[in-house]
């Protein structure tokens, strides 16, 4: 019996077949035809967060094309001490480029595809840590598009270490 997938309509495929580019994982992410869901995204009101999540989500926006932080100078950079609210705030991310159909991105759009391990491996990516995943190949070839290189070390796909910033320290409102 073959099967379906619901999201594009098509016999014998499913949501892992592939990794052909970021145009193919990104119609199977947002679940439909992009012309429709620009039109879509146009009309819904803006989601809310939380004060961390938006914080971190400042910060992120403020990692230059072409260069990538990590999930723990992030924390740091916030002094939150956790990496790991970091990954989740990312994983949560509803402002993510992927939620977008093309460029010009409207300015709440959060690049998180731009947080990586603080090991320099990619870390994980629409809730993906498989590096053989769809969503992980979307990330490296995301990262590409803007200039960021990569090195193979002990069959892993690093990070170079020329391409890794430290986001600019938090200021909360109100102070200098």
């Amino acid at each position: 019996m073959a099967k379906r997938n619901a999201s594009r309509g098509e016999e014998g495929k499913t949501a892992q077949d592939g990794c052909d580019g970021v145009e193919h994982a990104n119609a199977d992410n947002r679940g439909g035809h992009a012309n429709s869901k620009r039109a879509k995204q146009e009309e819904k009101p803006k989601p809310q967060v939380s004060a961390f999540r938006a914080r971190v989500f400042e910060l992120v926006r403020r990692v230059p094309e072409g260069k990538v932080t990590t999930y723990g100078r992030l924390a740091r950079a916030l002094d939150c001490g956790s990496a790991q609210a970091i990954g989740q705030a990312m994983r949560h991310n509803p402002f993510a480029m992927l939620n977008y159909t093309a460029p010009p991105y409207p300015p709440e759009m959060v690049p998180c595809h731009r947080v990586i391990a603080s090991s320099r491996a990619l870390g994980g990516f629409s809730g993906q840590t498989d590096p053989k995943s769809k969503q992980l190949c979307n990330k490296v070839s995301l990262l590409k598009k803007e200039g960021v290189t990569f090195e193979k070390k002990r069959g892993k796909t690093l990070v170079k270490e020329e391409c890794i910033v430290d986001p600019p320290k938090d200021k909360p409102k109100g102070k200098p």
